[in-house]
Order: C-alpha cells, then structure tokens, then sequence
C-alpha cells in the first residue's frame, strides 16, 4: 500500500512538471514568439539576412529611398538620401541590429512571411539568390527634402500629414546620422 502511495505521488509530480512545460511552451508560442525572433541578436536572422538580398524602400512615386546590393559575397545597404530618412527607414548593420522601419518590416524585406519562406525550390536548385519583397511608403520624397532645407541648421522634427487619410508625407528629425554601415559604425558614439 505504501509503495502504492508513492507511485501515485510520483505520478502526480511528472504529470505537474510535464503540464507546466506544455503551459510554458504554449505561452511561448502565442506571446513571446515575435518578439524573439524579431530580435537583432538572433542568429537565425543574421544567416538569413546573407542569404537574401533584402528588399528596396520606395516613396510614393517610387523613387528608391534604400536598397542592397552584392559586393562579392557581401551584401551592402545603400541609403542614397543618407541623412535624410534616417529617422525613418533607421538602419540595418550587422553589427549594431536594425532600427526603425528596417526592424518592424525585417521579414517582409528578407522575404520570410507567408509561403515565400516555405517555397523558396525554385532559388534553391538554380542556386541563384533569393530577393526580398519591397516595402512602398507613404513618404513624398520632393517634399522631405523642402522640409530638410527648412530644418537646415536647426535642431528639431516637422512631420507633415495628409489630415483626411493619415498618411506620412514628410517627416524630418535634426540632428539626424548617416545609417550607412560603414559611417554608422565609425560614429555610432556620437549618433546614438
């Protein structure tokens, strides 16, 4: 009867201890999931980012506001404005993580939403590179520049809206940094 007594509290112990992994897993997987692997420091994001040529930041009238291309086996990010969507597009180092717009759409850019990430045979036996998707902003690119020269000197943000929709036409930030990898991680002290 004794040995019966223990078997049973043993018993009720493992099922405990097994009910409480499933309970942390679960919550895991409904609560955290995103969070982690959004996160700059994962790994896995790092390999894929190397493996895709992430894709292109446009403004409404499709002009290119970031891109990346190949040099070698290396991929670069172009951000031909520089300074001027800084504090919009952010950047993307591999040292220093992502920010802003280049984070919250990290995998849409490198393609791993949806099916893409799941059917991707047709890049893997040509052994051709995949492409990320492209990200189109609401952003008036004649119009951020008119409202960086105003902001030429000054220290402060104009963020001009479309009050009937909403939309971001224009949103200058001063002091702004260049987010380009090799300035960014030469001056990342004084911009951050």
């Amino acid at each position: 009867m004794q040995r019966n007594k223990r078997l049973v509290h043993m018993l009720i112990v493992m099922s405990l201890l097994f009910l409480s992994i499933v309970a942390y897993l679960t919550y895991f997987e409904l609560f955290m999931k995103d969070e982690v692997v959004a996160n700059s420091y994962n790994q896995r994001l790092r390999e894929q980012d190397e493996d895709v040529i992430r894709g292109k930041f446009y403004d409404r009238n499709m002009t290119v506001l970031a891109e990346s291309k190949l040099e070698g086996e290396n991929q670069e990010r172009i951000y031909p404005y520089k300074n001027l969507y800084s504090h919009i597009i952010g950047y993307s180092s591999l040292i220093y993580g992502k920010s802003f717009l280049e984070a919250r759409y990290n995998q849409h850019l490198i393609g791993a939403t949806g099916f893409n990430s799941v059917f991707n045979l047709g890049n893997q036996l040509t052994g051709s590179a995949k492409k990320g998707n492209d990200v189109h902003l609401t952003i008036d690119h004649p119009l951020q520049v008119k409202a960086a020269n105003l902001m030429e000197g000054k220290k402060g943000a104009v963020v001009v809206m479309n009050p009937t929709t909403g939309e971001i036409l224009a949103m200058v930030s001063k002091p702004d940094y260049n987010p380009e990898s090799k300035d960014l991680e030469q001056n990342w002290n004084k911009t951050v």
